[in-house]
């Protein structure tokens, strides 16, 4: 794709919001980071891109689950995300990084309002000890090669977008998209 079409591509960036994302008052603020964003079902994640091409071609229609080739799994915080190691969430959630990997989905974890001093410290609300939540947090990275991001809250919006947005413009300057503007 030439250097003019990747950069009118660019400018047709949109966010993707699952569909089973809560509509929360933060929410409201993260999506409000995104600029234009839409909302459709994802097989994977809770994050992902959308632009139309120069050929007038969404990479995503509106009418069918999207399957992202990047996607970002966000957590509302350490708690959560210890959550996700045990229990009932525990199939869900190793279910959907098998759905990622088997798709060739790049899969981002952001969790909010952590840092790795947070797990080592163990300030957060689990009983999960932090060598054990650092075990398996260190697994799906290895595993299923999950990027594990952490960032504020107030920041995650504009993080998911950026995070988004070169992930894009990277996909197009490889050519990814070059036999879908035909």
């Amino acid at each position: 794709m030439r250097s003019y079409d990747q950069v009118k591509s660019l400018s047709n960036f949109r966010v993707i919001v699952d569909t089973r994302e809560k509509n929360t008052e933060k929410s409201k603020i993260r999506f409000r980071e995104f600029g234009s964003f839409e909302r459709q079902a994802l097989t994977v994640g809770d994050y992902t891109f959308n632009a139309t091409l120069p050929s007038g071609k969404k990479l995503h229609d509106e009418t069918h689950a999207v399957e992202p080739m990047v996607a970002i799994e966000r957590k509302l915080d350490l708690g959560e995300i210890a959550s996700c190691f045990a229990g009932n969430k525990k199939h869900r959630f190793y279910n959907e990084l098998e759905r990622a990997k088997a798709a060739g989905c790049k899969l981002y974890l952001l969790v909010e309002d952590a840092t790795w001093d947070d797990i080592f410290e163990h300030r957060y609300r689990s009983q999960m000890q932090p060598e054990v939540l650092i075990a398996n947090l260190n697994a799906i990275q290895a595993r299923y090669d999950v990027h594990l991001v952490f960032c504020k809250s107030e920041y995650s919006g504009k993080l998911i977008k950026c995070l988004l947005y070169r992930e894009f413009k990277e996909l197009l300057q490889q050519g990814k998209f070059d036999d879908m503007t035909l």
